[in-house]
């Protein structure tokens, strides 16, 4: 019997609606109670147990390609964070030795210095101030590898917090002192005659160089070189001289020497400035100009220089002397618009304008200058200084600390001469 009429026919039982309705809930009745006879934790056990293998595994996979990461990058803090802290220590023990043993080169983080700290306890601050970071990552890197490793305690991490504040604090010190040690400019000009017995007509001007410059192994940083002098005592040598030849206002040869130096401020500025020597001599018609300076090397660094006006009366001819390669620091105006070492092939005389005027220059000297002789703008520390030259037409202006002086032409013909000194004067004013 499949069908509920042939069970029922089975039975003896009349098939009727009553007995298939009942038949029907006895049906539903048994598979309800089946269904609620399920154990259904059983059931889920088996389903979670048959997935879990799958996801326990490429967790499995993930944490260990996680450890891996970790010990990399641990034994990555390891090497770097060892190696800084020991090439800082053999940093900080060699310039401790090289101090004692006063090697050359630390005499010239002296003439640098301008805080007075002792070399070995600068090196000492930059070890704790840059080796105690590097320590906590050698820490952490081996907090990475070794996963039973006893701390170090918070009595030696806030120690070394401590000394890292105290070193990195008194470095920023020690930067801003360097730093003010050139904030301001102070400059002394000594104003001095020419002596002459006679009133010259012609004067040749050498530029003198020195023999100290060729000791071997002196230090130099920009201008300035550490050298020794005939007696064995160290000094400073610059080579920051430049020369400037302009017209006196009467018949005698006037030198102003300017002697710029920095400071941490304006009197100290010039204090130091006071301290450089500089030399010259004038031997019959011949004026011998160095082309250096010297000071003492307890003045230290301070960017000294020398700014040396030569005052010429008019008309006298000038015969420069060449022997050096330092004939470019001579500067003067002249109406060929030569600088530098072209002025030392020339015979020049002074004229009436402060102008120097070519006595053998060939003709077309001028126009074959390059383009970069004839058409330049200079902005430096000695000033400004603009010539622009196309053909016969020209524009040049200078702004230095002798004043402002702009000249333009047109077909060759002067349209703007103006000449105003350093004082505020106007010396000359024409328009066209």
């Amino acid at each position: 019997a499949a069908t509920t009429s042939q069970k029922l026919d089975m039975r003896g039982e009349d098939i009727n609606i009553s007995n298939i309705e009942r038949k029907v809930k006895e049906g539903f009745e048994e598979v309800a109670e089946k269904v609620k006879n399920v154990d259904y934790e059983k059931v889920g056990n088996r389903v979670k147990s048959s997935g879990k293998t799958f996801f326990d595994t490429l967790g499995d996979v993930v944490l260990f390609l996680f450890k891996i990461l970790a010990k990399f990058i641990g034994i990555l803090l390891i090497i770097i964070g060892g190696s800084t802290i020991i090439g800082l220590f053999i940093g900080m023990l060699t310039v401790g030795i090289a101090d004692v043993i006063n090697i050359p080169g630390i005499n010239f983080y002296r003439i640098m210095d301008a805080s007075n700290l002792p070399i070995w306890s600068v090196s000492l601050l930059i070890f704790l101030a840059v080796g105690i970071p590097f320590f906590f990552l050698l820490y952490l890197g081996l907090k990475i590898l070794v996963n039973n490793l006893k701390s170090i305690g918070n009595t030696a991490k806030f120690s070394l917090l401590g000394l890292w504040l105290i070193s990195t604090i008194m470095l920023i010190v020690f930067g801003i002192r360097q730093a003010a040690a050139h904030a301001y400019s102070g400059s002394v000009t000594v104003k001095e005659v020419l002596p002459s017995e006679t009133a010259l007509d012609s004067l040749s001007i050498a530029l003198v160089s020195t023999e100290l410059l060729d000791q071997q192994g002196h230090m130099r940083i920009e201008n300035m070189h550490l050298v020794y002098d005939e007696e064995g005592e160290q000094l400073l040598l610059s080579k920051d001289v430049r020369f400037t030849l302009k017209q006196s206002k009467d018949s005698l040869i006037r030198l102003h020497i300017r002697k710029e130096a920095n400071g941490p401020s304006y009197n100290e500025a010039r204090a130091t400035a006071e301290e450089i020597q500089y030399a010259y001599r004038l031997e019959g018609n011949r004026l011998y100009l160095n082309d250096y300076l010297t000071t003492s090397d307890e003045n230290k660094f301070k960017d000294q220089e020398i700014r040396a006006t030569l005052f010429l009366p008019e008309g006298i001819v000038i015969n420069t002397i060449k022997g050096d390669d330092r004939c470019w620091a001579l500067r003067a105006e002249n109406n060929r618009g030569l600088r530098g070492c072209d002025l030392l092939d020339y015979a020049w005389q002074m004229g009436k304008d402060g102008i120097l005027i070519c006595l053998d220059c060939p003709e077309d000297l001028e126009e074959d200058m390059d383009d970069e002789e004839k058409n330049k703008i200079i902005i430096n520390g000695d000033g400004v200084d603009i010539d622009i030259q196309d053909g016969s037409d020209s524009f040049e202006m200078k702004i230095n600390e002798n004043g402002v002086k702009i000249r333009a032409k047109e077909n060759d013909e002067n349209k703007v001469n103006i000449n105003i000194d350093s004082e505020g004067n106007t010396v000359k004013d024409d328009f066209e």
